[in-house]
């Protein structure tokens, strides 16, 4: 989304405000971003608004699923890990993916089996970061099961009786945002008790219970009857075939172990002595060679 956005080559700004309207969880929130964008370069905001908001923006995620992913990560990952399958025929394509989901599914299970906690380490993270972040938000009670929280200009309320906090983070993920936790810190509660299901360790164990069972070779597969199917005759396209992916204009280089870098170094000439340039540009030892 952002590589087809900023292909109009917009400014380091620009980015910044992408993943500040993306992140944001909340209509009202993501609307006063989107009018700064607008108001900064209107045929941007426009661009922007080519897709639906709703496919790409946490404001209008849902909060059945629990999940406040909103980039393609996933698809990447699994991209990158049929690059060898993808060139080979059908079946046999298909065979390597169910090796390697054969396989993964044995890596999840022992996995969750070293959770210390019911839920897993990335939960925790998130978790203890929400913790940390809680202690800076001042908390009002009306005595039941209701709170206020105010920090600086911004201020959420927390209803713990529906599960619910008007920053919308806590019913979209699942998991306890900063509010909730400082509310259930005033009233002594424990905050693991109101993780979402979904993440405990119990509905890990269900989603990795269907091992992909063995199955014999091709060789012992039951004819069908059908005369094979040959392949479409290849053709040649002029030119040298590109395999390599296209790679984004942000998208980081990766470095080279065995290799330095001489980006930032000043070059020093070996014909004149002179800083800024090599042998090949310089134009003192040109003349020098020419005459």
């Amino acid at each position: 989304m952002f590589a087809i956005w900023s292909g109009r080559k917009l400014g380091k700004s620009y980015e910044f405000d992408f993943w500040q309207i993306v992140k944001c969880v909340t209509e009202r929130g993501w609307g006063e971003l989107c009018t700064t964008v607008e108001k900064k370069d209107k045929d941007a905001y426009d661009n922007l608004m080519r897709n639906s908001p709703k496919m790409w923006t946490r404001a209008f995620l849902g909060t059945t699923c629990k999940s406040d992913i909103i980039d393609n990560n996933l698809c990447e990952s699994f991209n990158s890990n049929i690059i060898e399958a993808r060139f080979k025929s059908i079946i046999r394509m298909l065979e390597d993916i169910r090796t390697k989901m054969m396989t993964r599914i044995v890596q999840k299970r022992k996995l969750y089996n070293r959770w210390k906690r019911n839920y897993g380490p990335l939960v925790k993270a998130k978790l203890d970061a929400n913790k940390k972040d809680c202690v800076e938000w001042q908390l009002i009670w009306n005595g039941e099961n209701g709170c206020e929280l105010r920090k600086g200009r911004y201020q959420y309320t927390v209803d713990l009786s529906q599960s619910i906090c008007s920053c919308r983070s806590w019913q979209i993920s699942g998991i306890l945002c900063a509010h909730i936790c400082a509310a259930m810190y005033h009233l002594g509660l424990q905050l693991d008790d109101y993780l979402h299901e979904y993440h405990h360790i119990e509905t890990c164990k269900k989603a990795y219970s269907f091992p992909m069972q063995p199955i014999n070779g091709s060789h012992d597969w039951p004819k069908t009857g059908i005369e094979l199917a040959l392949p479409p005759i290849e053709r040649k396209i002029p030119g040298r075939p590109k395999k390599n992916r296209r790679i984004a204009k942000d998208e980081p280089k990766k470095l080279k172990l065995d290799h330095l870098s001489r980006k930032g170094l000043l070059m020093t000439c070996t014909q004149c002595g002179q800083q800024g340039h090599n042998k090949g540009f310089c134009t003192k030892g040109n003349k020098h060679v020419k005459q």
